[in-house]
């Protein structure tokens, strides 16, 4: 859409101040006159043998010229516009694969009110956040499942996190190659472009980072630990807590160096889960991938204004410069600190040149 016709302003609510603007100008210039008006101080016979004639003159322009450039200003704040022009509608491409240790080690107390009630609270407000792009969730312990397939409704798998219990798995055990397996089969079919996997878990044993870190290939993974350094006990099955074949309680501890050097290996990052959302912040703001994003050739490509207020405001410029080099512009600001309601008041004078 091109002419005339189609002006418009953007933020037309700027305009409101031009009359009260240029009446603060007009303000402050009668207030300079007064402050170098010398007919209270001087007889006007003589008066008229000292004052040169041309600075009356050269007075009137100062605040038309004012006034216009607060006019320039306020007009190109306001937003006038022209034409609208077509973009292309950019859709975001990266695929997430959201995984979830459901192992009998979640069960672990030392968050409240377990680690993995924790980890799905958690998961949801991962959910909440994402609005573009595509979206998986797989689940693991001995073995590993797809909850949800790639799609763009996280709504559909916030749904699904409440029966994730390690007592619905089929196998006891932590398997996260397995789920890395699924998850990288996932990403794969989407794109060729790289994806993200986004982990929850308690901990890996040390000898199976070298696997996981291979079946990742290309794409990226962050890390969010659930638990303590300091740890708990896993309950048992029916009641009391876990047990070595010594007889011995077994505590589970977060595993945070682990887990820390292989998220910095496959290019993510690793973060603890906190109460807030800050951990999130950073998972979900990492630098983009590579073609992050394509141009949706299916969707009506969007229109966007051409703002033409910075021609405005190039024209302003010589007539900024003219003002700032006569001192125009300092003058004014000072004569202002004495309209009524700024905090500076003649009362803090002993005395005015009218005084004498």
């Amino acid at each position: 859409m091109t002419g005339f016709e189609s002006f418009q302003f953007l933020r037309p609510g700027w305009l409101v101040l031009i009359i009260p603007g240029c009446w603060l100008v007009f303000r402050l210039h009668q207030r300079w006159k007064e402050r170098t008006d010398w007919s209270g101080v001087v007889e006007p016979h003589l008066l008229e043998l000292l004052l040169v004639e041309t600075r009356g003159i050269r007075r009137t322009w100062i605040p038309w010229m004012l006034s216009l450039m607060l006019f320039l200003v306020l007009t190109a704040m306001a937003g006038p516009v022209l034409e609208k022009r077509s973009v292309p509608v950019l859709k975001k491409n990266l695929a997430k694969v959201l995984v979830l240790d459901v192992s009998h080690s979640m069960l672990a107390e030392d968050l409240r009110p377990n680690r993995i009630e924790r980890a799905k609270f958690k998961l949801r407000d991962l959910l909440n956040r994402i609005d573009e792009g595509e979206t998986a969730l797989i689940a693991y312990a001995g073995d590993a499942h797809v909850i949800s397939p790639l799609t763009s409704d996280t709504h559909t798998i916030t749904t699904l996190l409440p029966g994730l219990e390690p007592d619905i798995m089929p196998h006891r055990g932590s398997r996260p190659d397995r789920a890395m397996e699924l998850a990288v089969k996932l990403l794969d079919g989407h794109s060729a472009n790289p994806g993200e996997v986004i982990w929850l878990t308690d901990g890996i044993p040390e000898n199976m980072i070298p696997t996981v870190a291979q079946l990742l290939g290309r794409h990226r993974l962050s890390v969010i630990g659930v638990g303590t350094v300091k740890g708990a006990p896993i309950p048992g099955k029916n009641s009391g807590f876990l047990k070595n074949s010594k007889g011995g309680i077994v505590m589970s501890r977060l595993d945070t160096s682990h887990l820390q050097v292989l998220a910095q290996q496959k290019g993510g990052t690793f973060q603890i889960l906190r109460n807030d959302d800050q951990d999130l912040e950073i998972v979900l703001n990492q630098p983009i991938l590579m073609n992050e994003y394509f141009e949706d050739e299916t969707e009506k490509q969007g229109d966007i204004w051409r703002e033409e207020g910075p021609w405005l405001l190039l024209i302003m410029l010589p007539l900024a410069a003219l003002m700032f080099r006569r001192g125009l512009i300092f003058g004014f600001l000072l004569i202002s600190l004495h309209l009524p309601g700024f905090v500076i008041s003649e009362s803090a004078y002993a005395f005015e040149w009218k005084d004498l």
